[in-house]
């Protein structure tokens, strides 16, 4: 009608006499930001964070991303942001980081990814192995620290947005005697829930259309969140600076039961020319046996 005016590039229109919605739908081989190979478009999770960190022009740690490209590029995300008021960077941190089993921290190189030893649901090789002496002391008792216990998931996916709905969900439920289609067991979620009882959390991922990703992420976050979490701290010698946030290790000390104990680094800081560690410590009995 005469005086609509219509922008074709954002599905706006605006008209004293109509209102319309308009919303587009790209094949699986067709449409969107093509991946870097040309195979197809950008949905591995690495990928899509490579191209969001270049875009952004961030200082950030190459390496680090490209080499986890085998285990992280299969989590798959697709969808669009339709709002140029967002920021790339806290867009990718809540929609994308947030279920990927990484930490994401500042190091020497800029922003880095590294796997995280209590969300990624398959074990993780220790790349040091730090024995106490001397020169590697254990300075605090092992603490617990306050995180969210979550035993019963849901993870709703599958988002459209011509309905405002999502059109599928996956659930890890404790109390399963037997899988069932898009509800599964798992044993970790089955022992927190004979210590804590039943807690449960529904995480919405409207950039999930994958089913195989949708289950990866419910199972690593199950494995994060169903047992409580504890903490040491560690002084070393400044030899030691070659650590780093997001290391794995492994532990052994008389004075407090470990043997080859796994942990990751969560913090570390200089004082009284010393480095300072805080270890996370694997706690789940189904991973690690303590001595």
């Amino acid at each position: 009608p005469e005086g609509t005016n219509i922008q074709f590039d954002n599905f706006q229109v605006s008209s004293p006499e109509l209102s319309f919605s308009y919303y587009a739908a790209w094949g699986a081989s067709a449409g969107g930001i093509s991946s870097i190979d040309g195979s197809g478009p950008i949905e591995g999770a690495v990928d899509l964070s490579l191209y969001v960190l270049e875009k952004s022009e961030l200082f950030f740690d190459f390496s680090s991303w490209n080499g986890l490209s085998p285990i992280l590029n299969r989590y798959k995300f697709g969808g669009y942001v339709n709002d140029i008021e967002v920021n790339a960077l806290e867009w990718i941190q809540s929609n994308i980081w947030s279920l990927l089993p990484i930490m994401v921290v500042n190091g020497g190189k800029g922003i880095q990814a590294a796997l995280n030893l209590y969300t990624y649901s398959q074990e993780i090789i220790p790349s040091h192995h730090l024995i106490e002496s001397g020169e590697l002391e254990i300075i605090s008792p092992l603490t617990p620290l306050e995180s969210e216990i979550i035993n019963k998931i849901t993870i709703r996916f599958s988002y459209a947005g011509q309905s405002d709905a999502f059109r599928s969900k996956v659930v890890i439920d404790p109390l399963l005697k037997e899988d069932e289609p898009l509800k599964y067991r798992d044993p970790l979620a089955y022992i927190s829930y004979t210590r804590y009882g039943l807690r449960e959390k529904v995480i919405e991922a409207p950039f999930v259309y994958d089913l195989q990703t949708a289950i990866r992420i419910a199972r690593d976050k199950i494995r994060a969140h169903a047992l409580g979490n504890y903490a040491i701290e560690i002084s070393t010698a400044p030899k030691y600076g070659y650590l780093d946030l997001g290391d794995i290790v492994s532990i052994s000390s008389e004075k407090v039961g470990f043997s080859n104990h796994k942990c990751q680094i969560v913090a570390k800081s200089w004082s009284d020319n010393r480095w300072r560690y805080v270890l996370h410590i694997e706690d789940n009995p189904l991973v690690t046996i303590r001595d």
